[in-house]
């Protein structure tokens, strides 16, 4: 008990009243002492009041023996110690009277003036210095102090103690009962209820009892609700264990159903790849329009047409159409959207080739064709595929372009041999022209006027035997040109 909850009340009580013993204490002697002070202050004003005028009247006249009477019986008032008349001069004050000892320490000090006036004037008589001691104040609280500090002793020890009683009367023993109890419960206990034996009205440790009590309460019905639940469990785990070893059988079918689809995926993803390398080889895209989904399923040499890569492209099926119709020029796409439309209401397969603008800016040719798929009058899916033609094309044009320059070789040709036959013709003309020219000048004087004509004559001959030169050239190159890239396969 010396350290349980009684005797924690105990130190807690001590310790309060002490402390507020302290304060009450501390508050009373300073009270006793800021009246004692005002005792000593009144004793002071007491001596302005009724001995500062007849000393006056005794310093005027000279009476010593009054004088010294005045001092006696200021000096045996209360905790006045020291009273002299001084006499101010020149060189300083003079002690002309006292009364009583002077001390150093503990003393309140207070000077009065002596003035006597006389018609109109003020004649300074001296000053009376008066002392009063403390220590008159300081032993009466003391012996104060002594008699507080005993008192509230006193007090607070027997308060303390009936405290102590009452709270082991009300409360600790009562708890000693409640831990017994509680300390003693155990499965086999549950039956018994708490009780305590104590009178009047309910209280706090009541509602404990009625916590306690309501407490075992429910460890019985959860106790039996657990053991319930074992009971249920072992049921549990027995079907538990049936369905277990269904399941394992069941486990097993799975698995090998499994294997199978992974054999066969692989060998779908081997067709798939296969397909993939083939469509790629050809250029060939595939796509399937489901209608009841509404979905569209690219394969990956589709997204290659188009330029976007498979594992980039979040795109839903709407918005792998919209993509799609981006990139035909804006002449065509009134005519692939208008095409689709009527093979999904209509049944009416297309096939178009146009031009067609990469996600990269690069232009290729394609040929666009779509098949509905019917089941009786309805068309529940479209499919179809886009061929890269690019390379046709480019054939296509390159055997135009090769026809042109056939057909304007063979037109160089024709003029060639025209233009051949005809230099031969006028170059025999030439010649005689030539020739007779040249014999026409040896039969003539140089002193013949005719000899200037012949010259020209034979000049010009020159110059078109030279153009016929440049044609006979110019047909020559036209056959060889012919020969070497236009004779055919």
């Amino acid at each position: 008990m010396n350290k349980g909850l009684a005797f924690k009340h105990l130190i807690y009580v001590l310790l309060c009243s002490t402390f507020f013993a302290i304060i009450t204490t501390c508050v009373q002697l300073y009270i006793d002492y800021k009246k004692d002070v005002t005792e000593v202050t009144g004793e002071l004003a007491k001596i302005e009041r009724s001995f500062i005028p007849p000393l006056i009247s005794s310093r005027y006249n000279l009476d010593k023996e009054q004088l010294g009477l005045l001092l006696k019986s200021i000096e045996r008032l209360r905790d006045i110690e020291y009273v002299a008349l001084r006499e101010n001069k020149a060189n300083g004050s003079e002690i002309l009277a006292s009364a009583g000892e002077p001390k150093a320490e503990g003393q309140l000090k207070k000077q009065f003036p002596l003035i006597y006036e006389r018609n109109g004037r003020r004649i300074n008589l001296g000053i009376l210095q008066v002392q009063a001691s403390l220590e008159s104040a300081y032993s009466r609280l003391m012996d104060r102090l002594l008699v507080i500090i005993a008192s509230n002793t006193f007090k607070t020890f027997l308060m303390s103690f009936v405290i102590l009683l009452i709270v082991h009367a009300l409360t600790v023993r009562h708890l000693k009962k409640i831990a017994g109890f509680t300390g003693n419960l155990d499965g086999e206990s549950l039956d018994r209820t708490l009780s305590l034996d104590k009178k009047g009205r309910r209280d706090e440790l009541d509602e404990i009892v009625d916590a306690i009590n309501a407490m075992i309460l429910r460890i019985k019905s959860d106790i039996e609700r657990i053991n319930e639940a074992i009971r249920t469990k072992q049921t549990l785990n027995k079907e538990l264990e049936d369905k277990n070893e269904a399941l394992r059988a069941e486990v097993a079918r799975r698995k090998q159903t499994e294997k199978m689809l992974r054999e066969n995926e692989a060998e779908l993803r081997k067709s798939r790849d296969l397909l993939d390398a083939t469509q790629k080889l050809a250029r060939i895209g595939g796509w399937e329009w489901d209608t009841a989904q509404q979905t569209m399923q690219w394969t990956e040499e589709m997204y290659r047409i188009h330029g976007i890569t498979p594992s980039e492209s979040d795109l839903d099926s709407v918005g792998l159409i919209e993509r799609s119709l981006a990139c035909y020029d804006p002449n065509d796409r009134p005519i692939i959207e208008e095409a689709f439309r009527q093979c999904l209401e209509q049944g009416h397969p297309y096939s178009f080739e146009m031009p067609l603008t990469k996600i990269d800016g690069s232009r290729i040719w394609i040929l666009s064709t779509a098949q509905p798929v019917m089941e009786g009058n309805v068309v529940v899916k479209a499919v179809g595929n886009i061929i890269d033609i690019t390379k046709h094309k480019q054939a296509e044009k390159e055997q135009e372009k090769l026809q042109a320059q056939l057909l304007q070789a063979q037109k160089m040709e024709s003029i060639g041999s025209l233009a051949g036959g005809v230099a031969h013709d006028f170059n025999n003309m030439l010649g005689v022209i030539l020739g007779h020219t040249e014999l026409a000048l040896l039969q003539t004087d140089e002193d013949n006027d005719l000899v200037s004509d012949l010259n020209e004559i034979q000049k010009a001959a020159t110059r078109s035997a030279d153009i016929t030169k440049q044609l006979l050239a110019f047909a020559y190159c036209s056959n060889k040109a012919l020969d070497l890239g236009f004779n055919g396969p």
